[in-house]
């Protein structure tokens, strides 16, 4: 989500937490773990998926 105008880093935290089901905000290394799954062997027959990694937000 991006910054509304005015808008603090602070507040879009709290705005994103309130629209994510899982009341949260994805941290660094969950980001991380799917980057790495998708440049791994194991995720050697993916073709054409989208992984989204948001904490349900966009379901």
């Amino acid at each position: 989500m991006s910054l509304r105008p005015g808008e603090s880093v602070e507040d879009r935290a709290v705005r994103m937490k309130q629209h994510s089901p899982l009341g949260r905000v994805s941290d660094t290394a969950e980001i991380a773990a799917a980057v790495l799954y998708l440049a791994s062997p194991a995720a050697a027959s993916v073709v054409g998926a989208d992984l989204v990694v948001d904490g349900g937000a966009a379901a």
